[in-house]
Order: C-alpha cells, then structure tokens, then sequence
C-alpha cells in the first residue's frame, strides 16, 4: 500500500518525477467506463500526457483519501476530489502493484463498479 499511497500523493501533487519513480513503464490507466473520454491510457507517456491534458483544463485537484484498503492482487483507494468551480465527488480506484511499481489502475465513479470488478459486493 505504501506504493500506492506515494504514487497517489504524486499525483495530487502534481509531481510527475516523483509518481514515475512508482509507475511501471507499461503502465495501464483504464478510465471509468462512463468516463466521457473512456479509455485505456497506456505507458508512461500516454500517461503522462493523460495528466497534462487534464490538469490543463481542470486544475490540479485537491483530494482527501476517505479510506485504502489491501484487497491482496489490488489496493482500494476511495476518496473525494475537488475541483474549482465544480462539486466534489467521489472517485474509487484500484490499483495493482508488481514488483514494487504501479501497473495498473482503474478508476470509477461509482463504489458498487469498483468492489464488482474485484469480485466484492460489500465495502471492504
């Protein structure tokens, strides 16, 4: 979870160095399926530019971690996000680590999606 943690830290941050030391270089980001801009973003670079492109428009965002859980293949990270100009809402997220580097995440929007990609139905 400590990967997680510190490459979540980075990214809120802003701090692209710092979040790449954590991501593995084939990285998949797999936005939420009701994402207007769905997709899968892929490597570094992609993700990279994923995050400019965002920041861009968006600002950087501010976020409170609400809870993260080690569900053992992934991590369950649930928190609020704020954005200016624009309600908070909540984002769910579960990364995958191997070999001490992010390879995975896939963001969604609604709890229920996140817990039934991993097989759950309660909250962990």
């Amino acid at each position: 979870m400590e990967v997680v943690r510190g490459c979540f830290d980075a990214w809120i941050r802003g701090d692209v160095d710092a979040m790449f030391a954590l991501i593995d270089p084939d990285i998949e980001w797999h936005h939420d399926p009701d994402d207007p801009e769905a997709s899968v973003t892929r490597g570094r670079t992609e993700v990279h530019e994923m995050m400019t492109h965002r920041w861009a428009y968006l600002g950087s965002p501010d976020f409170d971690v609400e809870s993260i859980e080690d569900l053992g293949d992934e991590v369950f990270l649930d928190g609020r996000y704020y954005l200016q100009g624009v309600e908070s809402s909540h984002l769910y997220t579960l990364w995958r680590v191997v070999n001490g580097k992010v390879a995975r995440v896939r963001a969604f929007w609604h709890r229920d999606q996140a817990l039934q990609a991993v097989g759950l139905e309660q909250a962990p």
